[in-house]
């Protein structure tokens, strides 16, 4: 199931629309469930995710597939750690069936080369970049299986229910949206990310996760859980954005960068969402800490940042 918001708002035709797609929130569930991500003070995932997805499991007394072969992902996961730059793929699939197909392709080719589906965009091209060896590729299946199974069992219908409770949640973030991205346009089209999709996703954190690929790049940014917190979408594009920036050398301060170039680039495009911007940024760090606290950066690629922001968005 596949979530547009075309309608929702008078702009129709955004450079960056706003969906939401149940088999992203779906592969990420399996990458936020095999993560240790508890300590970095940018999360991938939000960390109350897991709990609320498995309250409501518990209340249907349900256990699934990707239960039942969670010990052995997580002993092959903890042995292959590279195995976490997977998390991306699900975004360069349309659907589930899509990457599900992909997958059996990938691990059962068939012998007549004719007999390959076409799936656009070539999602089983990029498997291999992660799934070379043969533990990986038997832990690839595995994981399909916990998937397909738990999507059946489970989380289709918890998934389309969560969505439903949230319509106005999304309404009003794709509200918000649309006022806000002309001001970033400039910028995106001067960094090479003129166009692209943002996926509200229920597991997804601060950190965001991103897909690039041949001029596509669709980026997976948390769902607020409130009208209230509509502007966090804003808030993890635009430190997603800012990373563009970054150059060859600054691996080191790629997480600085990305959360002080983000609030660079609001402060001189929406300034107004700049605080709130900080405050969320600053939700795991020590009570009174500032962002140049928090994330510092040498004084150097601070200045360098933002002078190319500023050059950026003449």
């Amino acid at each position: 199931m596949c979530v547009g918001t075309a309608g929702l708002s008078g702009r129709v035709h955004a450079q960056w629309p706003i969906k939401t797609r149940e088999h992203v929130d779906l592969w990420l569930t399996a990458f936020a469930e095999l993560s240790q991500d508890t300590t970095a003070k940018v999360p991938v995932f939000r960390r109350d995710y897991l709990d609320q997805l498995g309250l409501a499991q518990n209340q249907q007394s349900i256990l699934t597939s990707l239960d039942s072969v969670h010990d052995g992902l997580q002993t092959h996961w903890d042995q292959a750690p590279r195995l976490a730059d997977a998390r991306a793929l699900a975004l360069d699939a349309g659907t589930w069936d899509e990457l599900h197909s992909a997958i059996d392709m990938y691990l059962n080719p068939p012998k007549d080369p004719k007999k390959r589906k076409a799936i656009v965009p070539d999602v089983e091209g990029h498997l291999v970049d992660y799934f070379s060896s043969t533990s990986d590729r038997e832990w690839l299946k595995n994981l399909d299986y916990g998937l397909n199974g738990a999507k059946q069992q489970f989380y289709h219908g918890w998934w389309v229910a969560e969505q439903l409770r949230r319509r106005p949640v999304l309404a009003a973030t794709d509200s918000l949206w649309r006022l806000t991205e002309p001001k970033l346009d400039r910028f995106l089209a001067a960094t090479n990310q003129p166009t692209g999709e943002i996926i509200l996703s229920l597991p997804v954190d601060g950190e965001g996760v991103t897909f690039k690929e041949s001029g596509r790049t669709s980026v997976a940014a948390p769902f607020p859980d409130s009208v209230a917190d509509a502007a966090q979408v804003i808030y993890v594009f635009a430190h997603v954005a800012a990373r563009a920036l970054a150059g060859r050398n600054d691996e080191p301060y790629m997480e600085a960068i990305g959360v002080r170039g983000g609030y660079m680039l609001l402060s001189k495009t929406a300034p107004e969402l700049a605080k709130g911007y900080a405050r969320y940024y600053l939700r795991t760090s020590p009570a009174g800490q500032d962002l140049a606290a928090a994330f510092p950066l040498p004084d150097a690629v601070r200045e360098a940042l933002e002078h190319k922001i500023d050059l950026e968005l003449k």
